[in-house]
């Protein structure tokens, strides 16, 4: 009976009344009301994400900027709830309570007109909930909380795992990577005389990628593009849709991403795991490690022949600099909440993906 009981008030907790509340909040009842306290560029973005997630139910009562620029009406930017700057700010919170507001967040930027430390003298005096709104993009950092001594730190990349689970995922590794190429040595076998025999060039194409740390390894993939027109590049160029140096195999292997199974190698010999973040070209390394913060810390972990990027649309040619954001912020998201479940996920989607043969 007890058990039964338990078990009916989570139920009806978890999930009855959080879906009852959602419901609430979603259709303006039970809102919980803000005091913002930013610039208008942080602003607009937390109105973004209330709007994405109306469940939430945060309505901003009030918003005061920092900058004297922001509380006047510039470039079409008009809101109901901008109340000024900062001498607004002061009268308002000495006479805030939890009736008008029920928590005051404020998010500050090295651009804003006053120091972090003045900011949070005037919200010290506020006798309500006061929370901070991180300027960075979260979803790539961790934010983990660590200490020396008294000192609170926080991690922002490649938090340290316990190294029994680094021990875990290269047995996972070995034992399936051994597994895998077993089971489709026929098809390896048959793809290699298919290319020997149809063009002109070795079987399999090498090339310097970087891998755990940032230590160069050669990746082995199966050769997909005409041998010469290839080597007459000047440049490393990443392969596109209808790409002409492509064979005729070629084109099939890369569509069914058979050309990656030769890295079931590099996973055996340590020097790349079945999911992690896909390396690059050195020279792909060397010019996006200076235009993107954070991308060296993909290789905070072993790459890998598929991996989160992959699976969610990230792959393939990367035409601007913003596609190729997207594809790091997966990898380093990767990396900063790995366990062994989420790699059964990936490589499980990772067939689907395959399955559907939509690669080039």
């Amino acid at each position: 009976k007890f058990s039964f009981a338990t078990f009916a008030y989570l139920f009806f907790h978890h999930i009855v009344l959080r879906t009852f509340l959602r419901y609430l909040r979603s259709h303006g009842f039970n809102s919980r009301s803000l005091l913002f306290f930013g610039n208008k560029e942080s602003y607009q973005y937390l109105l973004e994400e209330i709007n994405k997630y109306p469940w939430l139910g945060y309505k901003v009562k009030y918003w005061f900027s920092p900058n004297k620029v922001d509380s006047e009406v510039t470039d079409g930017f008009h809101l109901e709830n901008a109340n000024g700057g900062i001498d607004r700010l002061k009268k308002t919170i000495k006479s805030l309570n939890s009736n008008k507001v029920d928590k005051v967040l404020f998010c500050h930027s090295d651009k804003d007109d006053m120091s972090f430390n003045e900011v949070l003298k005037i919200l010290g005096d506020a006798c309500i909930p006061v929370s901070y709104m991180l300027e960075w993009n979260r979803r790539y950092m961790t934010l983990e909380k660590e200490y020396i001594g008294d000192i609170t730190i926080f991690n922002i990349w490649n938090p340290r795992s316990l190294i029994i689970n680094q021990k875990i995922k290269r047995i996972f590794d070995l034992t399936f990577g051994f597994i895998i190429l077993i089971i489709l040595f026929p098809i390896i076998f048959i793809v290699s005389i298919l290319i020997k025999f149809t063009s002109k060039g070795p079987i399999f194409f090498t090339q310097n990628r970087y891998g755990l740390n940032g230590k160069v390894f050669k990746m082995y993939k199966f050769r997909t593009m005409d041998y010469k027109k290839n080597n007459k590049l000047n440049k490393l160029e990443q392969a596109k849709i209808n790409d002409k140096r492509i064979t005729k195999v070629g084109r099939f292997l890369r569509k069914y991403s058979i050309d990656e199974l030769p890295q079931l190698i590099n996973v055996i010999k340590g020097e790349m795991s079945l999911v992690g973040p896909r390396p690059h070209a050195v020279e792909h390394n060397e010019y996006y490690r200076n235009l993107i913060t954070g991308y060296m810390q993909r290789h905070s972990k072993l790459p890998g022949m598929t991996g989160l990027a992959q699976i969610s649309g990230a792959r393939g040619e990367t035409k601007n600099i913003e596609e190729m954001k997207l594809r790091i912020n997966y990898d380093l998201e990767y990396n900063n909440n790995w366990n062994l479940m989420k790699d059964f996920n990936i490589l499980l989607k990772t067939v689907f993906c395959v399955i559907k043969g939509d690669a080039y």
